[in-house]
């Protein structure tokens, strides 16, 4: 854990200086610095380097390859495409969706090659500056990827299963909260609302608007030179992957990481140009974006002054709970509490009888109501880690009709639980809160008992269960103090 994590951050800073070298070369010093500044201030970024996750890995080898098929197409240089390909094959072993980077890398080629000269000879240089970065990725793969190789049958069928998952024919816990979601509208907002804030996410797909404009301007003038070129080679990458991966059913929101770094480019572009052409709004449209964007990053950071809400929950339990206390918890959640050291004693989940149960099991019938009553009806806590159950419940009525009973149920205190710990931990700067409301969404009531949101705090909207449960995830501890029976306990569930 602790090599992965200085891994990503390592990753996503080498990201930053890749990125001030893109913009740099794209539209000067001031693109370049502004880019960059976006990314070091991005919540996305920041969250995706705290953790030992591949996406910051990926991320970075994304940026690289771009960064060298640009320097290539203004140079011609060959060393410039294997080192791309080097980077494109890191990119592809970290996850297989990179594999999109072979349109920028065609476009690079062909771009470059057809410039100088044309004939057999131009077509000859276009095969072999294909088969030398073909050639790096797949080497450079095979290295870091063996099993890929050695087992291929098990890599073809992983990635056949992630395929499924995205297109949503796999009804995973995790996924089922993006049914009825809209398509691209979906990632945009959740960047203005939580990953980026409003206007990095407006400049950011704004400026690529403006480049994207002015790219077409180029070709419909039949100017041809290096950097039209290098504008095809990042739109190469940016349109067909915002395209396909847009379009997913799933929607996590890190999948969209590996195109906000030139999403960003971009925006440092289009603002250099306005700072350029006129100094004065330039001036102001760099105060509009920057200063809401710091103190969105510096709000995230806070997350980090105060600890984890399981590490919380998993200490007051400790401290409360008896041994062989009998604990309910959910499937697909993580199972709390932690394993914890107290003055050179460890503390394990073990001392307890944990009792998992599968709140989205199908079903949802009279069986699966019954089953999930008499383990409430036999246990001391019920512990709620994050909302990644309830959210697809709460929103999936007519699929899980009994088990959003007994979600109300047991918020509104009417099935003899009284919540004894409700902890989170959200975006904070001075007196002000950045909060999510994790029930509006999932249409649950608020549960009782538990600290409501102040009247002065910011209301961004529903956060993707996805980003809050990395850091700041909402975790409810209830403690049986009716000790109602199975059959009482489904008696008022059916009065509701």
């Amino acid at each position: 854990t602790l090599v992965g994590r200085a891994l990503a951050a390592a990753a996503d800073t080498t990201t930053i200086l890749f990125v001030y070298l893109l913009g740099r070369r794209m539209g000067g010093v001031a693109a370049g610095m502004l880019a960059a500044i976006a990314v070091s201030l991005a919540a996305q970024h920041i969250q995706q380097s705290h953790f030992g996750t591949f996406d910051a890995m990926l991320t970075m080898c994304v940026t690289g390859s771009l960064l060298s098929l640009v320097l290539y197409v203004a140079k011609g240089n060959l060393l410039n495409l294997i080192f791309a390909g080097i980077l494109i094959g890191l990119s592809i072993g970290s996850k297989f969706s990179a594999v999109m980077l072979l349109l920028p890398s065609a476009t690079a080629i062909i771009w470059s090659c057809a410039q100088p000269r044309h004939g057999q000879a131009n077509v000859r240089q276009v095969v072999d500056h294909g088969l030398a970065l073909v050639g790096a990725a797949l080497l450079v793969f095979s290295l870091t990827n063996p099993f890929a190789i050695l087992e291929w049958h098990a890599f073809v069928d992983d990635i056949g299963r992630q395929g499924a998952m995205v297109r949503g024919l796999v009804d995973w816990t995790f996924v089922s909260q993006y049914r009825g979601t809209v398509p691209y509208v979906y990632q945009i907002a959740q960047q203005g609302r939580w990953l980026l804030g409003w206007p990095l996410t407006l400049v950011s797909y704004g400026g690529a608007g403006w480049c994207l404009w002015l790219w077409l301007r180029r070709l419909r003038d039949r100017d041809y030179g290096v950097q039209t070129g290098q504008y095809a080679v990042l739109f190469a990458w940016v349109l067909p992957y915002i395209v396909v991966t847009g379009a997913f059913v799933v929607k996590f929101p890190r999948y969209m990481l590996p195109v906000l770094p030139m999403l960003f480019v971009f925006a440092g572009v289009a603002m250099s140009a306005v700072l350029q052409r006129w100094q004065r709004a330039g001036k102001v449209l760099t105060v509009l974006v920057l200063l809401p964007t710091v103190a969105h990053a510096l709000a995230f950071v806070h997350l980090y002054s105060v600890p984890h809400p399981w590490v919380i929950a998993s200490d007051s339990l400790y401290a409360n709970a008896p041994k062989n206390a009998r604990i309910l918890i959910e499937k697909w959640d993580h199972p709390l509490p932690l394993d914890r050291t107290n003055i050179d004693r460890l503390w394990t989940r073990n001392r307890y009888d944990l009792r998992v149960f599968d709140p989205v099991a199908v079903p949802d019938d009279e069986s699966k109501i019954n089953d999930i009553l008499a383990v409430v009806s036999e246990s001391d806590y019920i512990i709620i880690s994050s909302n990644r159950n309830y959210g697809p419940v709460g929103m999936l009525t007519a699929t899980y009709p009994l088990t959003s009973l007994y979600y109300r149920a047991l918020f509104d205190g009417d099935l003899g639980y009284d919540l004894v710990e409700g902890v989170t931990r959200y975006p904070r700067l001075g007196g002000i809160a950045m909060r999510s409301d994790p029930f509006l969404q999932a249409g649950l009531p608020w549960p009782r008992g538990l600290e409501t949101i102040k009247s002065g705090d910011l209301r961004p909207g529903f956060a993707d269960e996805s980003f809050t449960v990395y850091d700041h995830p909402l975790v409810m501890v209830y403690h049986n103090s009716g000790g109602l029976s199975a059959e009482e306990l489904r008696r008022k569930l059916l009065q509701r």
